[in-house]
């Protein structure tokens, strides 16, 4: 049962160390093909709507950014590290990382 748990646990090990290994690419709204890869956007935060007292959505540069974030950003210029997805026919990111840049 001991080897069993250890297998697992590097196979976890090792699958945790390899997502580290593939780099953020730049944001690029027409390259649909590419759903579920990382990626970072920059820029200031158009607009924003609050869906929780949790989560917010970001607009910038027209691409909706959903931050697990309970700070307003409205205004501010912000470097965002996330997830590229797809909900309801439509490309978005989800924030993993946010840094305010001003």
């Amino acid at each position: 049962m001991r080897v069993i748990a250890l297998v697992i646990f590097l196979f976890g090990l090792f699958a945790l160390y390899g997502g580290f290994l593939f780099k953020p690419t730049s944001y690029d709204s027409s390259d649909s093909s590419f759903v579920r890869t990382s990626v970072y956007l920059s820029g200031v935060v158009d607009s924003e709507r609050v869906v929780s007292s949790d989560f917010r959505v970001l607009y910038i540069n027209n691409v909706s950014v959903v931050c697990p974030c309970t700070r307003s950003y409205l205004g501010f210029r912000i470097f965002i590290v996330g997830i590229k997805e797809v909900y309801e026919g439509k490309q978005q990111v989800r924030a993993l990382s946010v840094r305010v840049l001003d």
